[in-house]
């Protein structure tokens, strides 16, 4: 699944963020030493899963964190594990900030193996989003997680 080419939104920080400890009885963890995004059922009537992540920038002195409530389609898609047409509302903002083949605005923006949540950044150190590389592993433990079986 890797690529090479990365979208003009893409920080290259993203490379360094891994599946951590991909267990059925922990939370889907990825992250690095300075962030983290966790992924856990919710009781939430706005979504069925969680995602939560937190950048400390060590530049900036603060750090960015937030949270959204994903469906389960909302997570196949994020994780190329199943596709949808590109919705109108947010062909305006591929066309702003360059390549993508699935987004959800306020959610996530994807493009092959690059996935951003909760928007693209500016490619660079400081943005308030979380950009990482979608691994097989990865796709995997959200399969089990949703339940659904591979194509």
């Amino acid at each position: 699944m890797p690529h090479d080419t990365p979208p003009n939104w893409w920080d290259p920080a993203g490379d360094q963020r891994h599946l951590q400890q991909p267990t059925k009885n922990r939370p889907f963890t990825v992250g690095d030493r300075l962030s983290t995004l966790r992924i856990f059922e919710s009781n939430n009537k706005q979504g069925r899963w969680r995602v939560e992540w937190e950048i400390i920038h060590p530049n900036k002195r603060g750090a960015d964190s937030g949270f959204r409530f994903f469906d389960d389609d909302d997570l196949a898609i994020a994780f190329c594990l199943k596709r949808e047409e590109i919705p109108a509302n947010a062909k305006h903002l591929i066309a702003c900030m360059g390549a993508a083949d699935r987004i959800r605005i306020g959610y996530f923006i994807g493009k092959l193996d690059f996935l951003s949540i909760p928007c693209p950044g500016t490619g660079h150190p400081g943005d308030p989003n979380f950009p990482f590389r979608i691994t097989m592993q990865m796709q995997n433990r959200i399969r089990e997680m949703i339940c659904i079986k591979a194509t």
